[in-house]
């Protein structure tokens, strides 16, 4: 009996280990809750912070590419023009050397061709300015046919650059929306744990008292025994006085 109501001890003494245990653990799943709701709290905040900026350079890359239409179209505009300056740069020429065999017939024509050599002059110093003037325009455009094709480039690498940073907001806020998915997995798995351990801690504490009273029947049965064995002793006491008693009265 002595073993039993030890057993007995160890029993309710685990379990109150056992129901402190689980409060701990309620505990602990309860705080790895709050922080587990603040970090997807936080995530989300960083979700809608990518989100915009997502959607800027979204904006960005729009633009860049709108620009850099408007430079292709620039660009056969300048080509237009450089078409024209061609027509020109050749009618001046044709204008000049039409000039030149004027002035050389006017020449011979002597006195009588006088008038006609001024003309002729006038219209190959004309053709000589054209000539120059397209020249300078030529070197004008060549410069901005250079400086659009600058920034062509620059606008192809800034689109390429807003694509690629894009595509990588792109797969932050994809991750973002994975960790949330975990966080929320795990605020379900700790809110679980919370209540599993809340229920042990509630049959911890209804088994205590069980246990207490069991340890109470044991103590009550073993002062039975001993009470019984006490009894017993004296019983077989009385069994051998009788024993001897009755030996006297044979005859």
């Amino acid at each position: 009996m002595d073993r039993q109501r030890h057993e007995t001890d160890q029993v309710a003494t685990a379990i109150n280990q056992m129901s402190a245990a689980a409060q701990e653990v309620a505990k602990s799943a309860q705080g790895a809750s709050v922080a587990a709701q603040q970090t997807d709290e936080q995530g989300r905040a960083a979700k809608r912070v990518v989100d915009g900026s997502i959607r800027q350079i979204h904006a960005l890359v729009d633009d860049i590419r709108k620009s850099g239409s408007s430079l292709d179209v620039l660009q056969k505009d300048v080509s237009s023009i450089v078409s024209v300056l061609g027509v020109i740069r050749s009618i001046a020429e044709q204008t000049n050397l039409l000039a030149l065999n004027a002035a050389i017939e006017a020449a011979r024509a002597g006195e009588a061709g006088r008038g006609f050599a001024v003309v002729a002059d006038e219209v190959r110093a004309l053709a000589s300015r054209t000539q120059q003037s397209t020249q300078e325009i030529q070197s004008m455009i060549d410069r901005l046919q250079q400086g659009t094709q600058d920034a062509v480039t620059a606008m192809r690498h800034s689109s390429e650059a807003g694509d690629g940073t894009s595509a990588q907001a792109n797969e932050a806020g994809t991750s973002l929306v994975a960790i949330g998915e975990l966080i929320a997995t795990i605020n379900s798995m700790n809110a679980q744990i919370a209540s599993a351990a809340e229920e042990q801690t509630a049959v911890a504490e209804e088994i205590n008292p069980s246990v207490h009273q069991i340890a109470g029947a044991v103590e009550s049965v073993a002062d039975e025994t001993r009470q019984s064995a006490q009894t017993s002793r004296s019983l077989a006491e009385l069994g051998s006085r009788l024993g001897s008693l009755v030996g006297q009265f044979r005859v």
